[in-house]
């Protein structure tokens, strides 16, 4: 159903609220006592999170590419990851998935398996069209669902200084920095965070 199809209706005064999306600027009319909050829950419902299947591999690997050419440089070991997911990332036990808006391939990201109840979250990556959607949120949300039903004791990430907004959503989600290991796989890593599912005794 088409948002233009599914007007708030109110009774005293409208005010317009422009909703950008990839080839259409929908026009709302919403009444003044109704939120942001309500279009921003439908906007939601637009987002479906799906696992990785071969025909996603381009998109997959286009994503990630546009994403780290915007801010650094591709590396060797994205090369690796990028290029051959299913062998990479797959066969070693982790886990893709594929952001759909739309049924359209805008975002993903992946769950590499470090050890048996260790993964990181990585290659998380959103189509820059489709970005003020929260689509990058509503992913981290899912990938912690995951990690919860799976009953893996940490979720780690590795990121950059450069990416203070990106930061600040970890934190928000419960991540916490720890220092950073010797030999890292990637030149621009200069950030390590985890977050810690169940409690070891």
């Amino acid at each position: 159903m088409s948002v233009c199809s599914s007007y708030i209706r109110g009774n005293l005064n409208f005010r317009f609220f422009n909703v950008k999306l990839i080839y259409n600027t929908w026009l709302i009319p919403i009444q003044e006592d109704i939120t942001w909050a309500l279009i921003k829950q439908y906007l939601e419902t637009m987002l479906t999170i799906v696992p990785y299947e071969h025909k996603y591999n381009q998109n997959f690997r286009d994503l990630n590419i546009a994403w780290i050419n915007e801010y650094f440089k591709v590396e060797k070991k994205d090369r690796e990851l990028l290029n051959d997911p299913q062998s990479s990332i797959i066969a070693k036990g982790g886990y893709i998935f594929i952001g759909l808006w739309y049924n359209k391939p805008v975002g993903c990201f992946a769950l590499i398996k470090k050890e048996i109840e260790r993964y990181e979250l990585g290659k998380m990556a959103v189509n820059k069209s489709h970005h003020g959607l929260k689509i990058g949120q509503s992913m981290l949300a899912y990938a912690i669902d995951v990690a919860r039903t799976e009953n893996w004791k940490t979720l780690e990430l590795y990121s950059s200084t450069k990416l203070d907004a990106a930061l600040h959503i970890y934190k928000k989600f419960g991540f916490k920095e720890v220092p950073l290991e010797d030999n890292l796989e990637y030149l621009r890593s200069d950030v390590k965070m985890e977050l810690t599912l169940l409690n070891v005794t």
